[in-house]
């Protein structure tokens, strides 16, 4: 219950103020506020919003007072300066703006002192000196400072019906600040921020698209087990692609291009070694023509490509003081591949509901000659994971560096169960494998050679179980090593009243294992829920668990109360952060941050406490409806 001593309202200016407000809880006191200001309508408000308080273990305690500035209809800032007991002073920045060709947003944030900061890096420097796989970590600790501070800049514009721009920018100044600080753009910690710009054209037959692109990439030292790379900067790209359908009786004509400058720099090991990577130019070129001849029943695709790709680059050097090689090539590649299926459908009656099953077998042709392209350089090429898509791929590899010889026939069988009545597709399966009549002979380095005559067995299902229950699972089978080579499993209920369960596994094979010994195998459990207890009360909570490292990736818990005139959230959240420096294979040391927060809402008027209990459902609990909106004037 809220009460007030004297309340006013302005319905002119869509204000109303209250002195001397209490918030009760069964008639016991739990919020005072001597004066309150906030709208009464959809009109936004100049003015300081409700205080924001927040505990967290690595970040510290700390509480701000945000002040909302509505400078015009179609922009505004929000500007939180805070203190936090561990680290001191801080400030953040929020500015966004809408035009009638696009929209953006400015995030900045300045500690300009962070003591907290302070004690970790001499600390650390100290656990961590003399050891050789820390030594790049610990220079770099070294010429930080202990004034922090990122910005990031978001903008999207749409010139007209065909041209349109992008602009991404992302600075910090210093790879632990989202660690410790948070991230204005999302709860998420990420390891690459990415800074790009493009523009686009896109016609009825053409499209362009130019492009600048490079990360900053954020190395921890509590995550010198992980696989964190810097990423090529492509400075600049061009692309171009055109297709033509129906220039001759059936038969369409399809381009793309691409041209690219790859840049590469890094203080840290690469995927390669510890000397520089392959860099240079790379020019793309693939005209196609196909056939289209369809009926009824089914189809046949037949399309023929011409790849060419010409590389005007240099390999990484054979020692540190050796210089680097040329390597200029051209590689010229028929790709032959022809598309087929059928299809079949039968009505039947389940539960005396009216439905439609198809069969749809389909049949794969895909030819490339082998060209040996073990010395060509690796910008952007990966081995995809196997999945029922791959089976009608013409390439298993990612980007232009590899393209493999094939000699292949792919089978798949594809059906599926829609409702008659409303033409919602209740349930897809597919299964499907590969027929290798030429052996595999194009590869990664660090990639093993695949001689089997056939592929992993892989299907897929999709099963809408109620209108509430869903499910979903795909999985490949290899034969020759009688195991999985990757499998997703996902079961999902959702209904009225935020009832919502989410469970899923995954599981991902790859070679090797980290230098503490944890397996490069993915393997993980999830599972989420909230539920209505009792009372306007309910429940939430996620768990997720690492099998190959046996080790908790983080698990979140919570209730909240939620009525008509306010609503009150209480949430624990512990997130895996990285390892101790000092862990070896013997002693691994896990990291964790611990988050409490307490977010109370008055309806319509503000949010006491800070933004991160709704961020982290967000993220942990995928379709969730939160019932506590933004934050207001007072």
């Amino acid at each position: 219950m809220i009460s007030g001593r004297s309340m006013h309202f302005d319905r002119n200016r869509g204000v109303g103020t209250a002195k001397h407000v209490i918030l009760r809880i069964k008639k016991v006191p739990i919020l005072y506020l001597p004066y309150l200001r906030f709208p009464i309508d959809n009109r936004r408000l100049t003015g300081f919003l409700m205080p924001s308080v927040s505990i967290s273990k690595e970040k510290g305690q700390s509480i701000g007072l945000p002040f909302y500035w509505s400078m015009a209809p179609n922009y505004d800032m929000t500007i939180t300066p805070a203190f936090n007991f561990k680290r001191g002073f801080e400030i953040k920045d929020l500015f966004r703006y809408l035009t009638t060709r696009g929209r953006g947003k400015l995030s900045l944030a300045y500690l300009p002192y962070d003591r907290g900061f302070k004690s970790y890096r001499a600390k650390t420097i100290d656990n961590s000196e003399g050891d050789s796989d820390l030594t790049t970590f610990v220079d770099k600790l070294r010429k930080m400072h202990n004034y922090r501070g990122f910005v990031g800049f978001d903008a999207k514009e749409k010139w007209d019906n065909q041209w349109s721009s992008e602009f991404h920018l992302n600075y910090v100044t210093d790879p632990y600040f989202f660690r410790d600080v948070g991230n204005l753009a999302t709860f998420l910690q990420p390891d690459q921020l990415l800074n790009e710009l493009t523009l686009k054209y896109s016609g009825s037959h053409w499209q362009l698209n130019s492009m600048v692109q490079a990360y900053q990439t954020l190395h921890r030292i509590d995550a010198f087990d992980q696989a964190i790379y810097n990423q090529y900067e492509r400075l600049p790209q061009f692309d171009a692609g055109a297709n033509y359908p129906d220039i001759w009786k059936n038969l369409n004509w399809n381009m793309s291009s691409e041209a690219v400058n790859f840049e590469y720099n890094s203080a840290f090991p690469t995927q390669f070694n510890t000397l520089p990577t392959p860099v240079g130019q790379r020019f793309h070129f693939r005209p196609s023509l196909d056939y289209d001849n369809v009926w009824s029943a089914g189809y046949i695709d037949p399309q023929l490509s011409i790849d060419s790709t010409n590389y005007f680059a240099s390999f990484q050097q054979t020692s540190q003081s050796g210089t680097r090689s040329e390597f200029n090539q051209s590689r010229v590649m028929p790709i032959v591949d022809i598309d087929s299926g059928l299809y079949f459908d039968r009505r039947f009656k389940f539960h005396d509901e009216d439905y439609i099953q198809t069969l749809e077998p389909r049949l794969f042709y895909l030819w490339v000659p082998y060209k040996n392209q073990a010395a060509y350089p690796d910008f952007d090429t990966e081995l995809l994971p196997f999945s029922y898509a791959s089976l009608f791929d013409v390439n298993r590899f990612s980007g232009f560096d590899r393209i493999e010889n094939a000699n292949q026939f792919s089978l798949g069988l594809n059906s599926r169960v829609i409702d008659s009545d409303t033409g919602a597709q209740r349930l897809e399966m597919g299964l499907g494998i590969i027929y290798y009549m030429e052996r595999q002979k194009i590869s990664l380095p660090g990639v093993t050679l695949n001689n089997d005559r056939v592929s992993p067995l892989v299907g897929n299902l999709t099963y809408s179980i109620t209108n509430r229950w869903s499910a979903n699972a795909q999985a490949a089978w290899d034969f020759s090593r009688e195991q999985f080579n990757n499998t997703t499993t996902g079961l999902t209920y959702t209904a009225g009243n935020n009832k919502l369960f989410n469970f899923g596994y995954t599981y991902v094979s790859a070679p090797g294992a980290s230098i503490l010994g944890i397996s490069n195998s993915t393997s993980q459990v999830y599972a989420g829920a909230v539920w209505p207890l009792f009372y306007h009360i309910a429940g939430f909570g996620y768990v997720r668990y690492n099998f190959s490292g046996n080790f908790a990736q983080g698990y979140m818990a919570g209730l909240q109360y939620d009525s008509c005139c306010w609503a009150l959230r209480l949430l624990y959240d512990r997130e895996f952060t990285g390892r101790a420096p000092y862990s070896t294979v013997n002693n691994i040391k896990n990291e964790y941050n611990d988050v409490y927060s307490v977010q109370i809402e008055l309806k319509g008027l503000a949010s006491v406490g800070n933004n991160t209990p709704t961020a982290l459902l967000q993220n942990h609990l995928p379709g969730y409806k939160d019932p506590f909106s933004s934050m207001s004037g007072t």
